[in-house]
């Protein structure tokens, strides 16, 4: 009888939740249905589209690496660079996956957005991106050789193939498992919430 209790309970509680994540996001606003067809990985796929350039992405980085300590088990998250028309754009890009490339820390992106938003630098060229990774104890050799590589090439292109199957225009985007984009958010906190909706709605289309 307990164990039956319980069970209710906690179907209560489940139904509950979803009803208020319904109430509080709304597609077409809050969220967008954009594909569907899920992403074909085993696990549910998290994607965010970012740009070091962008003042809102930079803000939204606490928030993102915090929701990362808990991130459920079932839910792969990957950053991709945006790929919009401007040659600075796309350099960041191919610097993205060149340090990709080279196994470069990851607090080496955390410190290029840093240079452009707290020091003001923008980096908007190679030259200015390599003095600055050098600075930072990046092999610039590497870097050079990779961000003309062809592997590099290739993930900028299909970065910017993801862009255009989501209608990504501008960042910070959220994309979750191929079928939904995020929209308008009053805040980054609500940002969060919404990604955690949309991976619970995905993995409720899953299990069905």
């Amino acid at each position: 009888m307990l164990r039956a209790l319980v069970f209710l309970f906690t179907a209560a509680v489940s139904v509950a939740a979803v009803a208020a994540g319904t109430a509080e996001f709304e597609e077409g606003v809050n969220y967008h249905w954009v594909s569907p067809t899920r992403a074909s990985t085993e696990n549910i796929e998290a994607l965010e589209f970012f740009w070091y350039g962008c003042p809102h992405c930079y803000s939204f980085e606490p928030f993102v690496k915090k929701w990362q300590e808990t991130k459920p088990d079932d839910v792969d998250f990957a950053k991709v660079p945006a790929t919009f028309n401007r040659p600075e754009v796309m350099m960041h890009a191919r610097t993205f996956y060149a340090l990709e490339a080279i196994g470069a820390p990851a607090q080496v992106h955390e410190d290029i957005m840093s240079e452009m938003h707290d020091r003001k630098n923008r980096l908007a060229d190679q030259g200015a991106m390599e003095a600055f990774l050098e600075s930072r104890g990046v092999d610039v050799d590497a870097w050079r050789t990779a961000m003309d590589s062809f592997s590099v090439h290739v993930k900028v292109q299909q970065a910017a193939q993801l862009s255009q199957k989501y209608g990504i225009t501008g960042v910070p985007a959220l994309v979750v498992d191929g079928q939904y984009r995020s929209g308008d958010v009053k805040s980054y906190d609500h940002m969060v919430s919404l990604l955690d909706f949309l991976i619970a709605e995905a993995r409720q289309g899953r299990d069905q």
